[in-house]
């Protein structure tokens, strides 16, 4: 059963978010998706979806153009911060697809820290082309 995504929100290591239309997306993948049951805090143990490679590229547009950001529209100010600029933080750490139908599927992302830094994900890669548009690869090393 295929459903068409009507939105994309990225959700970022501090609970930020950003709601971006499917439409600004020009590639999309993920890949190796499984389910994880593990602790993750104090009494806590979650089921959750993993896709071990998450890829996107967004059209250069996208970065000035109005977006939801945490449930406000804004015209890409966000904290003096472009989207470009936010998501070169790597610091993703969940997608949710949001469907034409309005239900949701929500995957986390391969996470590795980087050294003392627990708030950087070593495993997202981000770049920019000569056209303008936003690569981003989040990806599991093999081990």
């Amino acid at each position: 059963m295929s459903k068409v995504i009507t939105d994309i929100e990225i959700i970022f290591e501090n609970m930020d978010s950003i709601v971006i239309p499917a439409r600004y997306f020009l590639d999309f993948e993920f890949d190796s998706i499984h389910n994880k049951i593990r602790r993750v805090a104090i009494n806590a143990i979650l089921n959750y979806s993993v896709a071990d490679t998450i890829m996107f590229v967004l059209d250069g547009s996208a970065n000035n153009d109005a977006i939801t950001f945490d449930g406000d529209i804004h015209l890409l100010n966000l904290s003096e911060q472009t989207l470009f600029e936010r998501l070169q933080g790597n610091d993703i750490t969940k997608l949710r697809l949001i469907y034409v139908d309005n239900t949701d599927e929500t995957f986390n992302a391969p996470w590795e820290d980087l050294g003392d830094d627990i708030f950087t994900n070593q495993l997202q890669h981000t770049a920019i082309d000569s056209n303008g548009h936003m690569y981003v690869q989040i990806k599991t090393t093999i081990k």
